[in-house]
This record gives structure tokens, C-alpha cells and sequence, in this order.
């Protein structure tokens, strides 16, 4: 028997971190944002000297608020630009001193998520539907307001007339999982905000609030997308109502574990001295990943030989 993994993607601050979703078995019955043209932003008089211009070079004890007084370039743009060169950016605004720091690049776009929905508990339940074709079962519109936070829908497209073809599709059409070697139906990931700065003044560092909620985050959810193809039979299309509803009702789950770590990501601000706050959003992030592959080796992962520090060290 194939298995199909699923998973979920978390971006934190830009970078990828893994939560799983649960695999679906062949023969059961059951991205980075797009950018504009590169905008140069010239590093402020008072960063230090690095390996070339328009870096900057990190010392010890260095964070990437730190580096963002020194620049006067933005915390959110210098993780955009630098998260693919280090990865652990997803994890927490720690750095690394030696590290050398990008201090110009693209702009990211700036998506406008669909409302949500008030929290609620991980259960299902119904997905609205459109209107019946030819007395077939409908297949479901699925769109932000349908998870328990700021989420932006996006789908890739799948292809079959039953359901083993359907699965083959997302086998081979989904998302990479580095964590179960196969390919993930649906994703969530997370995507980090911050509104706040670090100020230094008489030689004291003290951290700036610019909204009440220092730190903010929204989604997007990634999952299959089937066009009914003549031959569809009325059997696979619930089928795929039943598939999808489970897959977007687990996604959900994955959005509710990350807003239930906000409140602690913004006291961890409001209450923080600059000296510990990169640890500290270091160690709530910690907590988040792990309550999400915790769900996941709960759902699938154990039965499958899974294992929880295998998923952490997977991001």
C-alpha cells in the first residue's frame, strides 16, 4: 500500500517549519509570496562595518530587532530578505554573530486575508456548498472564513474520476514532505508580523510597542482543487466532499494551536526587555511546533512510525 503523507507548512517570520497532516493510503475509500522589483534600502550611518555593501555583518548577542535599530531597516523586511540564506530565522529573530545580513531586496506583497471566524473547538463540521450540478453532489467552495483566523485560501489542481486517481494526483501534485519522504494534500502556514521596534537611548535598549498587538498572525491554507471531470461518478464526488471537508476542518485545528500562542507571543513583547526577547519568542515558537506535530502524531504519525523529534528537527 502507498501512503500519501500530508502536511502543513508553517512560516514564521518568512521561513518554512513542518507541522504534518494525516496521510491518506491509495486503495482506502477514504509559497513565497510574490514580490515586486527589487527596492534598494541603504543600511543607516550607524551599521557596522560588513563583508560588502549593503550587508551587515552580526556580532555577539546580536537580534534582528537589534540589527533593525542599527539599519533602520524594518525586523519583518531584513527576515523576508535574509530567510532563505538562514533558516533558523523561521524559529526565532536569535542570530548568529559572522552571520552576514542582506539590507536590501525585493518587497513582499501584501495580501489582504478573508475574515474569520470566532474561535471555536477542532470538530466538524458543515462547509456551504454550491448549488447541486445535474442532481450530483456539490462540491464545496472553501474560502478563509472557514478557519479561526486571518487566512488566504490557495489550491493547486488535481486530476482522476475515482478516488485512487484522485490520491495519485495529490501524490504526485502536492507539496513536498521532507519529514515522511512523500507529498503533503493540504498546508497551513503561518506568517509572522511584528509591530514593534527597539530604541536605545542613554545607552539603555527598551522595546517600542507600535500597536497593541505587537505581533500578529495570518495564514495560508494551501489544499487540492478538483474539477469534476465527465465520468465523475456520484460515489467519488462524496468521496471528495468527505476528503476535503476532513482535510479543511485538520488545517483548522493547525490555525487554532498557532492563535492559541498569541497572546503569549504579545505579552512576551509588552513584558520583554530587548536582552530576552529573542529568546523568549524563540521558546513560544518552540512550544507552538511542538503542540502541531504533537496533532499530527496523534492523528497519523504514530500509527505510522513517526516521530515527534524527528518532526521538530525536520524544520
Amino acid at each position: 500500500m502507498v501512503v500519501l503523507s500530508v502536511c502543513a507548512i508553517l512560516l514564521f517570520g518568512g521561513v518554512t517549519f513542518a507541522v504534518r497532516e494525516q496521510p491518506v493510503a491509495v486503495g482506502s475509500a477514504s509559497q513565497a509570496p510574490s514580490a515586486s522589483p527589487a527596492v534598494a534600502v541603504a543600511p543607516s550611518p550607524t551599521a557596522k562595518p560588513s563583508a560588502a555593501p549593503g550587508t551587515y555583518l552580526v556580532g555577539d548577542g546580536e537580534s534582528i530587532f537589534s540589527v533593525a535599530e542599527a539599519t533602520g531597516i524594518d525586523a519583518n523586511l531584513l527576515i523576508y530578505w535574509n530567510a532563505d540564506a538562514y533558516p533558523s530565522l523561521g524559529l526565532t529573530p536569535a542570530l548568529t554573530a559572522g552571520w552576514v545580513l542582506q539590507l536590501a531586496g525585493p518587497l513582499p506583497a501584501t495580501p489582504t486575508p478573508e475574515p474569520s471566524r470566532p474561535s471555536r473547538t477542532y470538530s466538524p463540521y458543515p462547509i456551504p456548498s454550491l448549488p447541486p450540478v445535474a442532481g450530483l453532489p456539490s462540491i464545496p467552495t472553501i474560502d478563509g472564513t472557514m478557519f479561526s483566523g486571518p487566512t488566504q485560501v490557495q489550491t493547486y489542481e488535481i486530476n482522476g474520476i475515482t478516488p485512487n486517481e484522485l490520491v495519485r494526483s495529490i501524490a504526485t501534485n502536492g507539496p513536498p514532505d521532507a519529514w515522511t519522504g512523500g507529498h503533503a494534500e493540504a498546508t497551513t502556514r503561518v506568517h509572522v508580523s511584528y509591530q514593534f521596534r527597539e530604541r536605545t537611548l542613554g545607552g539603555s535598549c527598551e522595546i517600542v510597542p507600535d500597536s497593541p498587538t505587537p505581533i500578529s498572525l495570518s495564514y495560508t491554507v494551501t489544499i487540492p482543487h478538483w474539477a469534476p471531470p465527465p465520468g465523475a461518478t456520484a460515489t467519488t464526488r462524496q468521496w471528495w466532499i468527505d476528503e476535503l471537508t476532513t482535510t479543511v476542518v485538520h488545517e483548522n485545528h493547525h490555525v487554532e494551536i498557532w492563535q492559541s500562542y498569541a497572546p503569549a507571543f504579545n505579552d512576551a513583547v509588552l513584558n520583554g526587555t530587548c536582552d530576552g526577547l529573542a529568546a523568549d519568542l524563540d521558546s513560544i515558537a518552540l512550544k507552538a511546533n511542538t503542540d502541531n506535530c504533537q496533532f499530527d502524531l496523534d492523528e497519523y504519525g504514530t500509527a505510522a512510525g513517526l516521530r515527534l523529534e524527528d518532526c521538530l528537527a525536520s524544520h
